[in-house]
């Protein structure tokens, strides 16, 4: 590093953040989608926490591609302001589902490959689920002949500065997902849920406010390294 850096102070740096919510809408997710939205004003909040971020936010509010039997259509929006988010998160109605698994990593998939802005942006993806994965991606998401997770793993492993959170059962296919992101040395925060306990489905345990709260401080704290090294001269 040369020795003639210049820091701007951080209360004057302006930086960017993507942020992708992957949101399992199946029928028992309702308390989620009403969390996220309380929690929204915290997650903004936190973002403002250590400095000024430019932040936009995309929905994908997903269900299940490979059961022949739900025919709910997905909820899937382009990157908008945080007021826009929340009004599509109101349009949002957990419903569908009803068997195992459900098309997490397809939504993934397509968060993964968003319209990400291309300089000196913070991207970041949550997912947010009660149930496992199929394993491999529907046709109508990739004709590519490998498996599902491979392909996830692979995008995750090519994705400059991306940061991860899951807040899931601990189901192997995510537990691999957790570890392809240390591994690429991305920041990944899994928080992980009991599976098939009645009190437990739909995240009903979660916290929101502060779960939500937190990632906006990380994304915020990330997103000014990743400025402060742009910057560097």
């Amino acid at each position: 590093m040369s020795g003639n850096v210049r820091w701007q102070p951080v209360s004057q740096l302006r930086t960017q953040a993507d942020i992708v919510f992957c949101i399992d809408a199946t029928g028992s997710m309702q308390p989620c989608l009403e969390g996220v939205l309380s929690g929204l004003d915290g997650l903004v909040n936190g973002l403002s926490k250590a400095g000024h971020v430019d932040a936009r936010y995309r929905l994908i509010a997903y269900r299940d591609y490979h059961s022949p039997d739900c025919r709910i259509p997905w909820n899937i929006y382009d990157f908008s302001s945080a007021a826009e988010f929340s009004q599509q998160l109101r349009r949002v109605k957990a419903e569908g589902g009803g068997d195992d698994p459900e098309s997490t990593l397809d939504a993934m998939f397509l968060a993964l490959n968003s319209p990400w802005r291309t300089q000196r942006t913070h991207k970041t993806v949550v997912v947010l689920t009660d149930d496992d994965t199929h394993r491999q991606l529907h046709p109508q998401t990739s004709t590519e002949p490998v498996d599902g997770i491979d392909q996830i793993i692979q995008k995750i492993q090519t994705t400059q500065h991306l940061m991860l959170f899951l807040v899931a059962p601990r189901f192997a296919a995510y537990e691999a997902i957790e570890r392809s992101a240390q591994e690429a040395e991305h920041k990944v925060i899994a928080k992980w849920v009991p599976y098939k306990e009645e009190k437990n489905r739909g995240l009903r345990l979660v916290d929101w406010q502060p779960l939500m709260r937190m990632i906006g401080q990380v994304v915020s704290a990330t997103s000014i390294d990743l400025a402060q090294r742009y910057r560097e001269i």
